[in-house]
C-alpha cells in the first residue's frame, strides 16, 4: 500500500509539473507572439495559446480536488494542448514555437496517461464508500 501511495504522489507531482510548465510556456508564447507581430499575432494562434494555458490551470484545479470529472477535464485538456501544439507547429522555423509545441505535446501525453489513473482512483473511492454504507446498514 505504501508503494502505491508513493507512486501516486510521484504521478501527481509529474502531472502538476507538466500542467504548470505548459501554462507558463503558453503564456510566454503569447507575449512572444504578440511582440513578433504578423502571423504570430493572429487571433486564432493567440486564442489557442490562451485556451491551453487556461485549461491547464482548470485541469490542475480539478485534479487537486479529486473532482469526479477530473478524468473528463484531463481528456479535454489533452485535446486543447494538442491544438495549441498544432498552432505552434505552423511556425516550424521558429525555435520558440517549436519549444512551445513540444511542451504542449508532452503535457497532452501526460494528461492522457493520468486519465486512466484518475478513473481507477475514483472507482476505488466509490467502492470504498459503497462498502462503508453496507457496513453501516449491517450495524443498524
Amino acid at each position: 500500500m505504501e508503494d502505491e501511495e508513493k507512486l501516486k504522489e510521484e504521478t501527481d507531482d509529474g502531472l502538476l509539473a507538466h500542467l504548470n510548465a505548459c501554462h507558463d510556456t503558453c503564456m510566454n508564447a503569447v507575449m512572444y507572439s504578440l511582440h513578433q507581430g504578423g502571423d504570430f499575432a493572429k487571433v486564432d494562434h493567440i486564442r489557442s495559446l490562451l485556451d491551453c494555458a487556461q485549461f491547464c490551470t482548470v485541469a490542475t484545479d480539478f485534479y487537486i480536488r479529486d473532482s469526479e470529472t477530473a478524468g473528463e477535464i484531463l481528456n479535454l485538456c489533452a485535446e486543447i494542448c494538442d491544438e495549441s501544439a498544432d498552432s505552434c507547429e505552423l511556425f516550424f522555423e521558429d525555435q520558440a514555437m517549436k519549444d512551445c509545441a513540444e511542451v504542449c505535446r508532452n503535457c497532452s501525453k501526460i494528461c492522457q496517461d493520468a486519465v486512466e489513473e484518475v478513473e481507477e482512483d475514483f472507482e476505488d473511492l466509490v467502492d470504498d464508500e459503497d462498502q462503508d454504507s453496507e457496513e453501516i446498514e449491517e450495524n443498524k
